[in-house]
């Protein structure tokens, strides 16, 4: 379990550079008087948590990704724009409890977002979207392999890589083969340029 580190002692030696104060004395004082700032659990302001998660990209993710990639393209031959499309009701357009159930990764991944309403909350009638990294993940460029998230924030991306194709080579299991095989990267490589300036781009992940 990693926790993410208070910035106590560069504040405290910031404080007695600038008026003098003995580090020493400053951090021994604070130790005996206030241990819950060395609570590496909790914030000593706020008791927040300070618990750092990190996820990790996994076939079944990948594979709710390409289903909901499946289904916008059916929806815009049906005559629906690329941003309506780009809409997906996750329990009621997409099949498999147990794909449906790694939103959580996947949208933590940067890979799928909640759709909006103007104030910025989630419009769960429209569902959720597929991200700019998702569409290059489809692509089968190359994507974080794992991330690291403090407060909903994503403050680590893993320098080691991997791409869609790999992650569903390396996959193990037989239940999903049949759905796996029909993924192909080339259906995806030209829809940044027909459909600009239409994407999700997200730092800030939802919960």
């Amino acid at each position: 379990m990693r926790y993410h580190s208070p910035s106590i002692k560069k504040f405290v030696v910031s404080l007695c550079d600038k008026f003098g104060i003995n580090q020493e004395e400053a951090f021994l004082h604070l130790q005996e008087n206030f241990p819950e700032l060395w609570d590496k659990e909790r914030c000593a302001n706020c008791g927040a948590s300070m618990q750092m998660y990190e996820y990790s990209v996994d076939p079944v993710s990948l594979l709710l990704l390409q289903k909901m990639g499946h289904v916008l393209k059916l929806k815009m031959l049906s005559g629906k724009t690329f941003t309506e499309a780009n809409q997906i009701h996750l329990s009621t357009e997409i099949e498999g409890y147990t794909v449906i159930s790694h939103q959580t990764i996947t949208s933590k991944l940067g890979l799928i977002a909640k759709v909006k309403n103007p104030d910025g909350t989630h419009n769960r009638q429209a569902g959720w979207c597929i991200t700019r990294r998702g569409f290059d993940c489809l692509q089968d460029k190359e994507v974080p392999k794992k991330i690291v998230v403090f407060r909903n924030k994503i403050i680590e991306r893993s320098s080691e890589v991997t791409t869609m194709s790999q992650v569903y080579k390396e996959y193990k299991g037989k239940k999903y083969d049949g759905e796996i095989s029909k993924h192909n990267p080339s259906n995806w490589y030209n829809v940044a340029s027909y459909f600009p300036g239409n994407f999700i781009e997200e730092e800030d992940i939802d919960e």
